[in-house]
Formats: structure tokens, sequence, C-alpha cells
């Protein structure tokens, strides 16, 4: 399954309030991540990190809203929490792309994007913060719903010149 984040702004502060109640952090949302550019890290400088958070929810949990027929149906169906691997994908940290041509002929454009992966360890059933770990990060080219601006500024080839 792919979800989206969501800005939660309690959540968020709760997050924040949890991980990094001093503020040392500046921990930011996929909006308000955006807002500066990430500087470029320089060779042999240390990195500055810029930290972020992504916030989702399950669908299939029942909320207070649903009806009894529909909290029973969402009781049946799998969890996030109970995923043993996970990745997170983040664009716009490149900007890198790549035109590929996908069955049918139709043009696909791909994004270069890091895959952040997790996996649980354990039996799940503690839901401890511990057995969750991050493995490798990956850079992959992720197809995207972007559409490639045409260049209207160039001129096509000059016409031919007049003979005399």
């Amino acid at each position: 399954m792919t979800y989206r984040d969501e800005i939660l702004p309690r959540v968020q502060d709760a997050i924040i309030a949890l991980e990094d109640s001093a503020g040392v952090l500046d921990i930011k949302n996929s909006v308000t991540i955006t807002k500066e550019p990430i500087p470029p890290s320089r060779p042999m400088a240390l990195p500055k990190p810029v930290t972020g958070v992504a916030i989702w929810t399950d669908p299939n949990e029942p909320l207070p809203g649903d009806s009894d027929e529909v909290k029973e149906k969402k009781k049946a169906l799998p969890k996030l929490t109970d995923s043993n691997f996970f990745s997170i994908y983040i664009a716009g940290l490149s900007n890198g792309w790549a035109e590929t041509e996908a069955a049918g002929g139709e043009t696909v454009i791909r994004r270069k994007t890091l895959q952040l992966k997790f996996r649980r360890f354990g039996d799940g059933k503690l839901r401890r913060d511990e057995d969750l770990r991050y493995i490798e990060p990956e850079w992959l080219y992720r197809a995207a719903t972007l559409t490639i601006p045409k260049d209207d500024k160039k001129d096509p080839k000059p016409p031919a010149p007049k003979l005399p």
C-alpha cells in the first residue's frame, strides 16, 4: 500500500514534545521543510542536517464517525502497526529525473527519490521503539506524475535563406 503523509499539527506537536522538547532539531513537516532549500554538503565538512517528520494514519483503523458495520469490517483488516517492513520515499532532494517509455509507448517521467527502509525485529507484539531499525537507504528513480514543460523559447530551425 502507498500512503501520502498528512499534516496533523497536534500530532506533530506531540512528536516534537517527545523527540525534541528543546527545539534543537527544528523538526519540520513536508510543507515547512520546502520553505528553505536544503544546503548541499561540502566535501570534507560535516553536513548540516535537516530533520523532518512524516505522519500518516491507518485507513483500516476505526474512526469515531464510522458506523458499527464499518467498524466491524475494519476490525478484520490488517493494521499498519502490524507491518514488519516499510519504506518512506522522499522526492525533491535531487533534481534528477529520467524520461522512459512504458508499455504501449507512453512516456513516463521518473524522479530521483531517496528510499528510507525500516524493519521491525522481534515478534511485534510489544511494539517497542528499539525493535524498529533503520536499514541502508537507497536512491532510485520512481515513476512520478510530472510533465516536462515544453521550452517555447527555443527557436525552431531558422528558415532557409531566400535566394535572389
